[in-house]
Formats: C-alpha cells, structure tokens, sequence
C-alpha cells in the first residue's frame, strides 16, 4: 500500500492539516435526557423551529441533542413530531427564507 497523497493549497505549496481540537467543552453529539429538554409541540412545524433558534441557540441545541435518535419507540405520536423536528431542521434556510 502507498502512503497518502500529500495535501497542497492552491499555490501547491505542501500543507500540513492541523491537529484535532476540542472547540466547545460539550460535543453537540452528546445525549441529553428529554427531561432537560422542551417537550416537543403536537405539530412541528419550520415556524416553530425557527422560533425556537432565534428565542435561544444554547436551548434549541439542548432540543436537538435531546432528540438525536428517537427516545420513545413505541409512540406514534411522538414519532411524527420527530420526524417534523428534522425534517424542518433539514430545511431550515429555505423554510426561513434565508
């Protein structure tokens, strides 16, 4: 096997990646338990979720991470709204009119 191809810049000049480093103390892909979460409306809409990132980031955050893999299984209710959750996220920009 050969090594990997060295990178360059578009000056071709050899560049050497930087090392890995930790920007926030908490990794966004971390859990939280949805008792520390908001609970989710009946109808997710992208209106609600462009509410929820314009009234707070940290809180929307703490939303998303709650909800990264559906907590309640059996739920049919509970999975639309999830399902709503990110398909709204997905489309966040075009839904905001950014």
């Amino acid at each position: 096997m050969s090594a990997a191809a060295p990178l360059h810049n578009a000056a071709l000049a050899r560049v050497t990646p930087a090392p890995a480093r930790t920007v926030y103390s908490v990794h966004p892909w971390d859990p939280v338990p949805l008792s520390r979460a908001e609970e989710l409306p009946d109808r997710v809409s992208p209106q609600w979720v462009s509410e929820q990132f314009d009234r707070s980031k940290s809180q929307f955050a703490r939303i998303l991470r709650a909800h990264l893999v559906p907590a309640k299984k059996n739920d049919a209710r509970y999975t639309r709204q999830w399902r709503m959750l990110w398909r709204s996220v997905g489309f966040l920009d075009r839904a905001a009119g950014c």
